[in-house]
């Protein structure tokens, strides 16, 4: 056996056994699969398991796009020493067969006693040639029924045309008999109320007779259909989010769900996944809140579909308050259909920074749906009141509706303290945390890092591949600086080990990772923009103008460096800060009480939903307590 064979046997990341189901043709034609796999998998994007989706690898990983190697082989190779992730395969039509549970294998074995013969397991028998045969994989769908009553999928695997299409356009999977037996009953009896009944047989070809049931037909339908058999009490509030991962949006909108929770109780919030089905995260949200995934109820699900499916949750449901934490499609939903939802709920919304496309054009969730949604909005929350400024100059937000913009500054974490202390004349060591992306800046740490020796850099962070390979590379061309990679939670990173956080962000709100390295004692040098300024200052860090210099950066570390005391003046001041606006208490008062007229998202009437008030023109919402 060769070395890439033998590595890849070893790696775990080659399933045989899923091989074959995935790819029956392989069997049938007496392919060894790790043959066919090394021949034809990159060109043909396939699978080696479950466990590794090749073609999203090609897709994220540019070194491996233009490599010509197999994705896996690749991967072991080089991809695991450089940290690029990888990520669950979707499901095969195996998979798809065994969730939906209509493949019965005793029942198959019963049904097929050649199969025993023959030596196969009995799912890859029907995959390989069962479902050729029209034999049928269960007792609760019948093949050649299905098969006889739609000749248009004739040549196709007829169960998989059940599970991804016969379904949602209203297919029978078995024959109908108890409707056609009602059916039968039921002109049997008005026969003789005229007499041209008897003269027809309506049931000379009765497999070809449309039946109509009352099951939901489409995605959507299903998905409410699902979601609402997991509910077992209509919650007070829903969190929309677009995926629940390791970022500080997420962050924020786990403190929502957290204040929920111990305002009024686990089971009265309700987190819903709406854009993506990545669930890294799901730790954030406090223990017994319930989260839903959208995709994982539905994957098929369009973005229309989605939008849809936000506005029944919504209008069925009927929570008091709903709050949008970056989700698209609720977005599009309050945008299409706020008019109406505002007289459901209260619907609130978060908003953080702008945002730039690859060109450099304004593509913020603020940009895109705020002139239009605000008026159906109870409350717009901001981590920072700069941002409220500039929107309000902006869009010349009418004084009526800028009440609804409230500042909500975000609670600092309680994370292990730099309690340690630099020694005589040790280099300064410099921290920066983040995500590799160009809003973050990376190029200028880069050169920031390069143009000065007297100091230590620790770097950590995943996103962009191409800034991952130039930052192992700077990390092993020059010994004081040092790329250790992803991390999931800034509360794990070995903070007591560095003096200051380096933050060089090109546009931003006010970040949590500086509310968590202020916390946590480092002292903090920053680029001014967004909301940063409001944290950062002369009195509790190091404010950075001229956001894109080298030398100003380098000029700050270099202060602390000789100035030690200065820094830990500053330290103390920002703990001050920290205590008076960013505590948990006044995070709870605000977002109970905030905006005024309307009540925040904390607050829950004793009354129905009814009781809340909107005016026709969504320029206005009050509650009304009784």
């Amino acid at each position: 056996m060769s070395f890439t064979r033998r590595r890849i046997f070893a790696s775990g990341l080659f399933d045989v056994d899923w091989y074959k189901l995935a790819h029956p043709y392989v069997v049938r034609d007496k392919i060894d699969p790790l043959t066919h796999f090394l021949k034809h998998g990159r060109r043909l994007r396939l699978a080696p398991s479950r466990l590794f989706d090749a073609g999203r690898y090609l897709d994220d990983s540019a070194l491996a796009s233009r490599s010509r190697l197999n994705p896996l082989v690749h991967y072991l190779a080089y991809g695991k020493k450089l940290n690029i992730p990888i990520h669950q395969a979707p499901a095969s039509g195996a998979d798809r067969i065994l969730e939906s549970g209509l493949f019965d294998s005793n029942w198959y074995l019963r049904e097929n006693p050649d199969v025993l013969a023959n030596g196969y397991p009995p799912l890859l028998h029907y995959m390989v040639h069962g479902a050729l045969e029209g034999r049928s994989p269960g007792p609760d769908f019948d093949a050649k029924w299905y098969l006889h009553r739609y000749p248009d999928i004739v040549g196709i695997n007829p169960l998989l045309h059940y599970i991804d299409f016969g379904q949602e356009e209203g297919r029978t999977a078995v024959r109908p008999e108890r409707v056609f037996s009602i059916a039968r009953e039921t002109i049997a009896g008005i026969e003789d109320l005229d007499p041209d009944l008897y003269a027809t047989d309506y049931f000379d070809d009765i497999d070809h007779i449309d039946v109509v049931d009352g099951r939901p037909r489409t995605r959507m339908a299903r998905a409410f259909e699902k979601l609402i058999a997991t509910i077992d009490t209509p919650p007070k509030a829903i969190v929309f989010l677009p995926w629940l991962v390791h970022g500080g949006a997420d962050l924020v909108a786990a403190h929502a769900i957290r204040a929920m929770s111990d305002k009024h109780g686990s089971e009265s919030v309700v987190a819903v996944i709406c854009d993506h089905d990545r669930l890294e995260a799901i730790h954030l949200l406090p223990k017994g809140v319930k989260h839903l995934s959208l995709l994982q109820i539905e994957p098929n699900l369009s973005h229309v579909e989605r939008i849809e499916l936000i506005d029944l949750i919504i209008r069925g449901l009927r929570p008091s308050t709903v709050l949008n934490v970056n989700s698209r499609s609720c977005w599009d939903a309050i945008k299409r259909y706020g008019n109406r939802l505002q007289n459901f709920t209260r619907l609130y919304a978060m908003l953080f920074c702008p945002d730039f496309s690859v060109s450099g054009r304004r593509s913020g969730y603020a940009d895109l749906y705020l002139r239009q949604c605000l008026p159906f909005l109870a409350g717009v929350y901001f981590d920072n009141s700069s941002y409220i400024d500039q929107l309000t100059q902006q869009f010349s937000v009418p004084a009526e509706l800028q009440s609804k913009l409230v500042t909500l500054y975000q609670p600092a974490p309680n994370v292990a303290r730099n309690n340690t202390s630099r020694h005589g004349n040790s280099r300064l060591r410099v921290m920066w945390a983040g995500r590799l992306m160009p809003q973050k800046n990376v190029d200028l740490l880069m050169r920031i890092a390069e143009q000065t020796q007297q100091f230590e850099f620790h770097i950590w962070g995943r996103g962009s591949h191409a800034l991952e390979l130039q930052l192992s590379d700077l990390s092993r061309r020059i010994p004081y600086i040092h790329f250790h990679g992803p991390f999931e939670r800034f509360e794990a990173l070995p903070t007591s080990n560095y003096d200051v956080l380096l933050y060089t962000s090109l546009w931003d709100g006010l970040p949590n990772v500086l509310l968590e390295a202020a916390a946590a004692g480092l002292t903090i040098v920053a680029s001014n923009v967004g909301g940063i300024s409001e944290l950062i200052d002369g009195s509790t860090g190091w404010l950075v103008n001229i956001s894109d210099e080298a030398s100003h950066y380098i000029d700050a570390l270099s202060e602390i460096a000789m100035h030690p005391a200065e820094a830990q003046r500053r330290i103390d001041a920002m703990d001050e800060r920290l205590a008076a606006r960013h505590n948990w208490e006044r995070y709870q008062r605000v977002l109970t009480q905030e905006p005024t007229v309307s009540k925040g998202f904390l607050y829950v009437s004793t009354n129905d939903y009814g009781d809340f008030k909107c005016s026709p023109g969504g320029n206005a919402c009050q509650i009304v307590d009784s």
